[in-house]
């Protein structure tokens, strides 16, 4: 479901690095083949990219990179399960959508509880969300990592995407092949996080976000949800009417 690409680079000119974008969705094509768009921030040295699979609004509305109140910007790849929910909940406080998307969703929940938005969100994810007001890149991957997301924070500038494929159509990008991943596949039959084939390289930690800030080129990660594997229920009928309500919920949602 969807591809999404982006870079952030003060060294080269916006055409330049509109190109660049393009190639990388163009590699990732196969993941997003009803429409791709760019988003370009002149200004700010960033343009966005995104293939999209279309399956909730099939309008054009629906297209990405999708921006929200000429404040937001973003390209997401995934499934918010309990979209229609916040959804009701952000009317009540006063946004209004324009479409049928769960995408429009996280901008307007971002819009009202910034980053405590992304512990609210239930479902897999992977998204690129600009703000043009405090010019600021947040980059967000769901708690389980079920939808990949890698970049590279290379001398001040920032490179993400859907799969490490894009990467290496990247002129100005040094994608020196990693030289431990052999081992890691052969030992393990998959490539364990955060190891990848590329050379500075790496995967969003699950259930992170990454914000990089334009002004002073700086990048902070920090988590937005945990998953205890060591927690216990010991009561069989707590267990039975906890996972009777997980599938209500998912079904509903």
């Amino acid at each position: 479901m969807c591809r999404i690409s982006g870079i952030i680079n003060f060294n080269l000119p916006v055409a330049a690095l509109e190109n660049l974008v393009g190639d990388m969705c163009e590699v990732q094509k196969h993941g997003g083949p009803d429409d791709g768009e760019l988003f370009t921030s002149p200004t700010n040295h960033l343009v966005l990219g995104n293939r999209r699979l279309a399956l909730l609004d099939l309008s054009t509305r629906g297209k990405m990179p999708m921006t929200y109140l000429d404040r937001y910007v973003i390209t997401y790849n995934g499934e918010i399960y309990n979209y229609q929910e916040l959804k009701k909940q952000l009317i009540s406080l006063g946004h209004v959508f324009t479409n049928h998307t769960d995408t429009e969703v996280i901008m307007a929940a971002y819009d009202q509880w910034g980053v405590l938005a992304f512990s609210k969100l239930k479902g897999m994810f992977a998204f690129a969300l600009w703000d043009e007001w405090e010019k600021e890149l947040i980059l967000a991957r769901d708690p389980i990592g079920i939808k990949p997301l890698y970049y590279a924070n290379v001398d001040d500038n920032l490179i993400f995407a859907s799969e490490t494929r894009a990467f290496n159509c990247l002129s100005i990008f040094n994608n020196k092949p990693a030289t431990n991943w052999p081992v890691y596949l052969m030992a393990y039959g998959h490539l364990p996080e955060p190891i990848t084939t590329i050379d500075s390289v790496i995967p969003l930690q699950k259930g992170c976000f990454l914000k990089y800030e334009v002004a002073q080129k700086r990048t902070t990660f920090q988590s937005f949800s945990h998953y205890s594997f060591s927690d216990q229920i010991d009561c069989r009928r707590e267990a039975k009417e906890l996972i009777e309500k997980s599938i209500v919920d998912a079904v509903e949602n």
